[in-house]
């Protein structure tokens, strides 16, 4: 409902704090891979978009590579780490989707809004 509202004409935000929540359901590793990952590349770039779409690529891509007891610590539900990895997956997927006008304005070097 947050990124494409019946009531808004299926348009809306980005959905990056409803993503973060309903990923607290599960646990909070994916939500803490985004937001470290975010204020990195903020701090380093200074370009809140960036730092969003860096931190929406990566995060599956971390949580991935990290120990799976790691994750597994910080679940709230006994999900399988597949489960997981691939909810993260999808969640990026439509995060990135919510994003796309964004993108395209970035890459034909326009400031998005």
């Amino acid at each position: 409902g947050h990124n494409y509202s019946i009531w808004l004409r299926f348009k809306g935000g980005r959905g990056l704090a409803t993503g973060a929540g309903g990923f607290f359901g599960f646990g909070v590793g994916y939500t803490v891979a985004w937001c470290l990952t975010w204020f990195t590349v903020y701090r380093l770039s200074h370009n809140i978009l960036k730092g969003n779409l860096v931190a929406i690529v990566l995060t599956p891509m971390i949580l991935f590579v990290l120990p799976s007891r790691w994750v597994e610590y910080a679940m709230i539900r006994n999900v399988s780490m597949t489960d997981y990895l691939t909810y993260s997956v999808m969640a990026s997927g439509v995060l990135l989707l919510s994003h796309k006008d964004a993108i395209k304005e970035l890459l034909a070097g326009e400031s998005p809004s």
